[in-house]
């Protein structure tokens, strides 16, 4: 009774740092294995349970032939810049990715395999990414399929590259780097996974812990 009595007055006044350091190190096998525990549970869901995604990109330079006077040639620097953000919406517009999905459909390449992508999937698989005051960006495309995503990010560039000019009259547009196949997925990481899952449990360990004591 004096022993438990001297429990509750000792942690009465509230957890410190050091009283914190002491009910872990009291409890410290229960956090080990909470943290090995969920690390194993992060590995296996990185590794067994979600799908892998591929991610593919193209880097695109926007750059028109510039005036030789430095003034007008920041002036046209600033406005290839702000064009991107124009292209970065006609880019994922239903008139090109529609044109995209037929050409997926119906490969002109010999050996290229055939995609069926609905619009909505296309759409949502299809990003761009642009960098503040760089007059490039990138189109990327993430797919549980490595040679897709390339395939379909090649695509989008060809076909926005072509219709581009036909709607601007001309082209500033020039891909610095076509996308290829990636070796390994983007997502997930099984690394990452692992660790979270190991913080997650130390976590979850040490507040189990602290709970027991109080």
């Amino acid at each position: 009774m004096n022993e438990t009595r001297k429990d509750n007055n000792y942690y009465s006044d509230g957890i410190s740092l050091w009283k914190l350091l002491h009910v872990m190190w009291r409890h410290a096998i229960l956090i080990v294995v909470m943290a090995v525990v969920l690390a194993a549970g992060g590995f296996g869901l990185a590794k067994y349970v979600l799908t892998p995604q591929y991610t593919s990109s193209v880097q695109i330079l926007v750059n028109q032939k510039h005036a030789t006077a430095d003034g007008q040639a920041y002036n046209n620097q600033q406005a290839d810049i702000q064009m991107i953000n124009t292209y970065k919406e006609i880019i994922t517009n239903h008139q090109i990715l529609s044109e995209v999905r037929h050409q997926l459909a119906n490969p002109t390449k010999g050996g290229q395999p055939a995609y069926q992508l609905s619009y909505r999937k296309l759409k949502k698989m299809v990003n761009v990414q642009t960098s503040q005051n760089a007059q490039v960006f990138q189109v990327k495309v993430k797919s549980a399929n490595a040679r897709e995503s390339a395939t379909i990010a090649n695509t989008v560039t060809s076909v926005f590259q072509k219709r581009i000019k036909k709607l601007m009259g001309f082209s500033n547009v020039k891909v610095t780097s076509r996308a290829v196949a990636a070796d390994k997925p983007s997502f997930p990481s099984v690394v990452l996974f692992t660790l979270g899952g190991a913080i997650i449990g130390f976590f979850l360990g040490t507040v189990i812990a602290v709970i027991k004591e109080v």
